[in-house]
Order: structure tokens, then C-alpha cells, then sequence
């Protein structure tokens, strides 16, 4: 059974992403055919070598979609029972910054930029690219937020802090022997 951390009574696509819901991820893959989910993932260049000039590049090639049963589509959906490396991973988000266009990866400078590889629609990349950015704002308001909640919850214990601090603190003062007369002895 799929699950996720909290219990979300109703989320859009763009909660889904913003919450990383594995069960609304699993609903909009059991929307597709496998095929049809085999042809975006292999599109985008999972299963496959990037082909990017580094050495020792390693792949595990996907299960075939004939093969693949509901909780394998499910648990695909939100990235297990399959395998990317970092790079994979870095060429497949490019079809977001490029117009639903994938780039090759690669170690090497070009000379011009590539075409691309069309994968998705122009309009599917800017909608998801703006998903994508709500998810960081909504999570850089939920740091700041809990950042204001720690330094509210902690100024009462700074402030007994500094106060016992005040209370037990030898104060030399140097200056003012400066101004006292000195006894001299004769």
C-alpha cells in the first residue's frame, strides 16, 4: 500500500510536488499506460547511458512495461524500483528549462548549443517549471517560519541568560583607577 508521511485530504498537481506525495504521484502514473510511461522515461534517458564522455558511467536498463504490474508503475512514479545516476537525473530535468526539449549531457565544451530533443510541450514545461519553483518558495516560507518560531520560543531563555550573565559578572574598572589619586608611599 502506498502511503506518504501525512494525510493530505485533497491535493492538486502542484501540492503533490510541493508535499513530494508518493500516493498522488501513484494516482496521476495510474493515469497513463505502461507503454506510454516507458516512452517518457526512456525518452528523458533513464535506462541508457547519457553517452556524456564520462568514464565508468553506469546504467540499469528498465523493466520492460509488459513486465510491470500496478505497485511497479506506482512506486516507478515517484522514482523506486528504478535506477538514475546524478547525471541522468541533471539531462532529464533539462526538458523543464528548455521547452520541453531534452539536452545531451556531456563533459565536453561545444561550440553552439544543442537542438534538443523534443519530449514534452512547450506549455507542459513552463507549467511544471512554475510547479517546480512554488515548490522552493513554499518550502523557503516554511524555514522562515520555523526559524521565527525557534527565535520567539528562544528569547525568553536568552533573556535569563543575559540577565544571570549581568548578575554574576565581575566588573573591573581600570578607567576609573585612572582617575583616583594615587597614595604614594613615602
Amino acid at each position: 500500500m502506498i502511503r506518504d508521511t501525512h494525510e493530505y485530504a485533497s491535493l492538486t498537481s502542484e501540492g503533490i510536488l510541493q508535499k513530494s506525495s508518493n500516493v498522488g504521484t501513484s494516482h496521476i502514473a495510474a493515469m497513463y499506460q505502461n507503454q506510454t510511461l516507458y516512452d517518457y522515461f526512456t525518452a528523458i534517458g533513464f535506462g541508457r547511458k547519457t553517452n556524456s564522455g564520462v568514464s565508468g558511467e553506469q546504467n540499469t536498463p528498465l523493466k520492460p512495461p509488459e513486465r510491470w504490474g500496478q505497485l511497479d508503475k506506482a512506486v516507478m512514479s515517484y522514482g523506486y524500483a528504478m535506477t538514475a545516476n546524478m547525471l541522468q537525473m541533471a539531462q532529464a530535468y533539462t526538458i523543464f528549462t528548455n521547452d520541453g526539449k531534452l539536452l545531451p549531457a556531456t563533459i565536453y565544451k561545444r561550440d553552439h548549443a544543442p537542438a534538443g530533443t523534443p519530449v514534452i510541450r512547450p506549455a507542459t514545461a513552463a507549467v511544471m517549471r512554475d510547479m517546480m519553483i512554488s515548490v522552493t518558495r513554499e518550502a523557503e516560507a516554511a524555514s522562515t517560519a520555523r526559524y521565527r518560531a525557534t527565535m520567539w520560543r528562544a528569547k525568553p531563555a536568552r533573556r535569563r541568560k543575559s540577565a544571570k550573565a549581568a548578575a554574576t559578572k565581575t566588573v573591573t574598572a581600570p578607567a576609573l583607577s585612572a582617575s583616583r589619586p594615587r597614595k604614594t608611599r613615602a
